[in-house]
C-alpha cells in the first residue's frame, strides 16, 4: 500500500528527528512528488540539505517555499543561512532583514545578520545586531563570541576580551 503525502510527511519528520537524514530526504521528496506545493516539506527539505552542506541543492526548495509563502520569517531566515553559506552576503543580508521585519524577536536571526555584517566588514552594524540578539537571549554565548570578533576587528580589545569572557 502506497503512503499518502501526509503519511510520507510524518515519516519524513520522524526520520529527520531520529537523525536518519537519507530516509528523511527520500520521504520529503516523495511528499513533493505527490504535492509539489507542500510548503513545510519544501522548507524542511532545504533545512535537511543545508545540514548536509548541500547548499546549492537546498536553494531551489527554499525559493519554492518562499514563493508560496513570502511572509514566513523562518523561511526567510533559512534562505539567509543558505545564501551566507553560498558566499552571497548581500542577498543573505536582505533575507535576514526581511525576516526581522516580520519577526524581530528571534535572537538567532539578529545574530546571523550580524555575522553577515562581519563578513562585509561592517563591524559597527554587526555589534548592534549582536547586542540585540543578546538583549533577547542574555546567555547567548555565540552572539557574545561574534561580538568579540567585531570588537577585535575594530581594535577595541578590552571590550572584545569582555565579550569573549561572557
Amino acid at each position: 500500500m502506497a503512503l499518502s503525502s501526509d503519511d510520507s510527511f510524518k515519516q519524513a519528520i520522524a526520520s529527520f528527528q531520529a537523525g536518519r537524514l537519507i530516509d528523511a530526504e527520500q520521504f520529503f521528496k516523495k511528499v513533493l512528488r505527490l504535492q509539489p506545493n507542500h510548503v513545510a516539506a519544501l522548507n524542511l527539505l532545504s533545512v535537511l540539505l543545508t545540514s548536509l552542506g548541500r547548499y546549492t541543492e537546498a536553494e531551489p526548495y527554499i525559493k519554492a517555499a518562499l514563493g508560496l509563502n513570502s511572509n514566513s520569517d523562518a523561511t526567510l531566515y533559512n534562505y539567509g543561512i543558505i545564501l551566507k553559506s553560498l558566499n552571497r552576503p548581500i542577498e543573505a543580508l536582505e533575507r535576514f532583514s526581511q525576516a526581522l521585519s516580520i519577526n524581530a524577536t528571534v535572537a538567532e536571526t539578529w545574530n546571523n545578520r550580524g555575522t553577515v555584517f562581519n563578513d562585509l566588514k561592517r563591524y559597527d552594524d554587526a555589534i548592534i545586531d549582536f547586542n540585540k540578539a543578546i538583549s533577547l537571549q542574555p546567555n547567548y554565548s555565540t552572539a557574545f563570541c561574534n561580538k568579540g570578533k567585531s570588537l577585535a576587528e575594530l581594535r577595541r580589545y578590552d571590550e572584545a576580551f569582555a565579550a569573549y569572557g561572557k
